[in-house]
C-alpha cells in the first residue's frame, strides 16, 4: 500500500506515545478518520461558502482591473492649480484628511513631472521625475477663500496699507479660480465614474469580502472533526489576519509560535482548497 503523508505523520505521532501507553495508541486516528466524510457538515458548508466567496473576490478584482484598464484614457488629470504637495503617495507624510489625486479605482495616481514647468525646476524634475499629489478641494479651496474675503488688510503706512489689500486680493483671485476648476474637476471624475459603473464593481468586492469574513467566523464557532477540517479552519484564520501573520511569523514569542504553526498546518495539508 502506497505510503501517504498523512499515514506517514500518523505513524510518526503514534511512535511518538511512550511505552505502556497502549490505550492511547489505538485511540490514535488512522489516515481514513480524516476522510471529508466523517467532517462536521456545518464546517463543510461554512467552508464551501468561503471558497465561493474568495472565488467572487478575484472575479470582482479582475473586473476592476479590466475596468480601470478600458477607461484609463477618460479619466481627467487635475489641473495643475489644483496640485498641492508631492509625495503624496506616501500616506504617511500627510493627514487623514488630505485628498490625493487618484485614479478611477480610488489609488494613487502617478504623474509624470516633466511638464510641471510652474512648479518645479528643470533639476527637481529630473531628481523627481515621477509622483503623486494631494490636491485643492472645492471644498477646501472655499474654506480659504473665505479666510481671505474675510482678512482685514493691515498696515502702518498707506503704502503697507495697500500692499496687504493687493495681497488679499491676489488670493482671493487665485482661490475664487481654484473654486472653479475644482468643481470643474470634481464633477468631471463623477461622470466617468457614472458612466464606467465603478461603483458597483467595488460594491460587488466588498460584499464579497463581508461575505467571506462571515464565513471566517462560522468557521471558527463551529468545531472540527478530522484533520481536513483543522486545515480549513487554519485557511480561514490565515485569511481573517490578511497580513499580519507575516509579521508575526518573524517574532518571537508565543503569537510567533503560533502564526508559523497556521502557516505551516495549510502549508503541509495542501494549501487552499479548491
Amino acid at each position: 500500500m502506497e505510503t501517504t503523508r498523512r499515514t506517514f505523520l500518523g505513524g510518526l505521532a503514534a511512535a511518538s506515545v511512550p511505552a505502556g501507553a497502549g490505550v492511547a495508541v489505538a485511540a490514535m486516528p488512522t489516515a481514513g478518520a480524516y476522510h471529508i466524510g466523517q467532517e462536521n457538515p456545518d464546517l463543510i458548508a461554512a467552508h464551501a461558502d468561503f471558497s465561493a466567496a474568495l472565488a467572487e473576490i478575484a472575479a470582482a478584482k479582475d473586473a476592476l482591473e479590466w475596468l480601470a484598464d478600458e477607461w484609463k484614457h477618460l479619466w481627467p488629470l487635475a489641473p495643475e492649480e489644483l496640485l498641492e504637495c508631492a509625495n503624496a503617495e506616501r500616506r504617511s507624510t500627510y493627514t487623514a484628511s488630505a485628498v490625493i489625486e487618484s485614479d478611477i479605482l480610488g489609488r494613487p495616481l502617478m504623474r509624470d513631472t516633466a511638464a510641471l514647468t510652474k512648479r518645479f525646476t528643470p533639476a527637481q524634475r529630473r531628481s523627481l521625475p515621477t509622483t503623486c499629489f494631494t490636491l485643492w478641494t472645492e471644498d477646501s479651496a472655499k474654506k480659504r477663500l473665505a479666510e481671505w474675503e474675510a482678512y482685514m488688510s493691515k498696515g502702518r503706512t498707506p503704502k503697507a496699507l495697500a500692499n496687504s489689500q493687493a495681497r488679499k486680493e491676489k488670493f482671493i483671485s487665485e482661490l475664487t479660480r481654484r473654486v472653479d476648476l475644482a468643481r470643474e474637476y470634481e464633477a468631471a471624475t463623477a461622470r466617468v465614474k457614472l458612466a464606467s459603473g465603478v461603483d458597483a464593481v467595488q460594491d460587488r468586492v466588498a460584499m464579497a469580502g463581508t461575505r467571506c469574513r462571515a464565513a471566517c467566523a462560522e468557521i471558527s464557532r463551529v468545531s472540527a472533526r478530522t484533520g481536513e477540517g483543522l486545515r480549513m479552519k487554519a485557511e480561514a484564520l490565515l485569511f481573517t489576519a490578511q497580513g499580519l501573520f507575516d509579521a508575526e511569523c518573524l517574532q518571537g514569542g508565543l503569537m510567533g509560535d503560533i502564526a508559523r504553526f497556521i502557516k505551516a498546518t495549510v502549508s503541509v495539508t495542501g494549501g487552499p482548497s479548491a
